[in-house]
């Protein structure tokens, strides 16, 4: 927790001391295998090749606005510091949404295949939350947390984000003007005892108040489309699929709410937890308000009909965003689909 410093300039300090030590070590290797009285290593090469594991500080950024100011701080202010005292600049690059698929590509190249002249190598990363998932480099082991994370998932994915392969370290630089960072502060410890237990509850957990509205679309098209359908539709334009057929079922009683309801009963295993019973009025309210739109359908598909459509992936847990491309990306798309 900064005391007499800003935030963003405790990062810088952190950043600079570590630096420094590395430095420390690369320019004394036989030294520093016996101060450090390191039995693993026994050699000076030895000793730089472990160490190329620990050049890279990772500062993970909570927002890409804080990123913009932290960049500026490493290329003036902390390469001032360093050149200052003697020591060499650090190469810095940023991993945020704005940065290119093949941007993102040329980093990680850089990564873990590090430049031959130390003074060239990139040495400081600053990333927000899109190194959270699938960047697995073997030299990522220091990371520093620009403020504490909102989610605890977020805290522990990111955090394993380093220390993969070797043993990593991690710090925490809380901002001292945020009540929550205070209070992780005063209880880190504690915090971290019950880690795993404070992970927040996602739409896909199964009983998760939440996964029943998102997953119920597709569980109720799926018993129509496939038990349904085997017993009740047939192929072509009698299929299930369209919502006429299924309109004709409805008005024969040859399909019923009280069956599908039960049979979404059993999927859910609503009879087995204390929550079960929620979810079962759940079925009954979706279920009967699916019912009374496909008596009365507006489009040709069954599903279409359907207040909310079925989930096609787990990104759809997410509200989503429609993307349209604008007049110069159609033109570009166009002249692409013709050769």
């Amino acid at each position: 927790m900064p005391h007499n410093y800003t935030h963003i300039n405790a990062i810088v300090r952190i950043a600079e001391l570590y630096h420094k030590a590395i430095e420390d070590l690369r320019r004394d290797p036989a030294g520093a295998i016996v101060h450090l009285q390191l039995t693993s290593v026994d050699s000076p090469a030895a000793f730089l090749e472990m160490l190329s594991h620990y050049e890279v500080f990772v500062t993970y950024l909570l927002s890409k606005r804080e990123g913009d100011r932290l960049d500026q701080s490493f290329e003036g202010q902390l390469n001032r510091e360093l050149t200052e005292a003697g020591y060499s600049e650090v190469y810095s690059r940023s991993i945020t949404s704005a940065t290119t698929f093949a941007e993102v590509a040329r980093i990680l190249d850089q990564l873990e295949q590090p430049d031959p002249d130390f003074a060239r190598r990139l040495r400081s990363l600053t990333a927000t939350s899109t190194i959270s998932h699938g960047v697995d480099v073997e030299r990522l082991n220091c990371l520093c947390f620009f403020g504490m994370p909102r989610q605890t998932a977020e805290y522990i994915q990111t955090s394993s984000r380093v220390g993969r392969d070797h043993p990593g370290l991690v710090f925490v630089c809380f901002n001292p003007a945020r009540e929550r960072d205070q209070s992780h502060y005063h209880l880190f410890i504690k915090y971290h005892e019950y880690l795993d237990r404070l992970v927040e509850p996602v739409p896909v957990n199964r009983w998760s108040k939440f996964a029943i509205r998102r997953t119920i679309p597709g569980l109720f098209m799926a018993l129509l489309l496939n038990e349904y359908n085997l017993r009740l539709g047939g192929g072509g334009k009698k299929s299930l699929y369209f919502s006429k057929q299924v309109r004709q079922l409805l008005e024969s009683r040859r399909l019923r709410p009280d069956e599908m309801i039960a049979c979404l009963d059993e999927a859910y295993c609503t009879t087995r937890r204390e929550s079960g019973q929620e979810f079962a009025e759940v079925i009954q309210e979706k279920v009967s308000e699916y019912f009374d739109m496909l008596r009365n359908p507006q489009k040709k598909f069954t599903s279409e009909n359907l207040t909310e459509q079925p989930m096609q992936s787990l990104r759809d847990v997410d509200e989503q965003i429609d993307i349209i491309p604008d007049k110069d990306s159609r033109l570009l798309m166009s002249q692409a689909s013709r050769g």
